[in-house]
């Protein structure tokens, strides 16, 4: 009998790759706006509360992701979600024309890693 065994990764190791792979936090950022723009929205904001402990948010109305989808392909890294080339689905365009994706190799959830150490999504994020 032939026992299956599958590659573990431990929550340090995504760490490493959002910094290795992320320059700095411009990139950091341009890469959550991308994310944004592939998900057809129209608006996109970028809030900096420099406070004693500063904190920013992204904002944006594109058409997001619900809970199956945000466990299953956004916290899974590896996943083909964008690579499959799989167009969106026509409801979730807001009535704008096919975007060519900008997003590559799923680094966008992993320059959160060098935005800080903590990331907080809405609920309101996920749902459709």
């Amino acid at each position: 009998m032939i026992d299956q065994i599958s590659f573990q990764t431990a929550a340090r190791t995504v760490d490493h790759l959002g910094r290795e792979q992320i320059a700095d936090t411009p990139t950091a950022v341009s890469e959550l706006w991308k994310n944004a723009y592939d998900a057809y929205a129209r608006d996109v904001e970028l809030n900096i509360y420099d406070g004693e402990t500063p904190v920013a948010s992204i904002l944006d109305n594109g058409h997001g992701m619900n809970k199956a989808e945000f466990v299953g392909r956004w916290l899974v890294v590896g996943t083909e979600s964008k690579a499959t080339g799989t167009a969106t689905r026509l409801e979730d365009r807001h009535g704008l024309r096919e975007r060519p994706r900008q997003g590559q190799k799923g680094i966008g959830r992993l320059s959160c890693a060098n935005l800080g150490p903590i990331l907080l999504f809405t609920f309101e994020a996920i749902q459709r």
